[in-house]
């Protein structure tokens, strides 16, 4: 199921964190939600251009738009996760590196990346 987000009204709340994995820039999510009374309960992952040439899950990371940069960013902001989910949390970092250096080293991401299915 897609769910669409009324951007505006997410940044009229004070009381819930919205987070956006963006497929463009993020300052034009950031725009329009300027001075606007919750602006900084959102948090926007979107592109950030380093003019290199990257494998899709590379650039993903780079950009913190990847599954694992989210799961992180989710722990790193609920209170309850920080302790409890740490272990978790590394294990994430440790995955990002591993998929890292093997497109460093192969020039692909790995094969659980690219053929992965989601399962339901």
């Amino acid at each position: 199921m897609n769910e669409v987000v009324d951007v505006c009204k997410c940044s009229r709340s004070t009381k819930y964190a919205c987070r956006y994995n963006f497929h463009a820039y993020p300052w034009l999510i950031h725009g329009v939600t300027y001075r606007r009374p919750g602006q900084h309960n959102i948090h926007v992952r979107g592109y950030k251009e380093q003019g290199n040439i990257n494998t899709p899950l590379e650039l993903a990371i780079r950009n913190q738009t990847d599954r694992f940069s989210l799961a992180i960013d989710a722990i790193d902001r609920m209170p309850r996760f920080r302790v409890t989910g740490a272990s978790v949390r590394e294990a994430l970092v440790n995955q990002q590196i591993a998929c890292k250096e093997h497109a460093y080293e192969f020039g692909v991401d790995r094969l659980d990346i690219t053929d992965w299915k989601w399962p339901f």
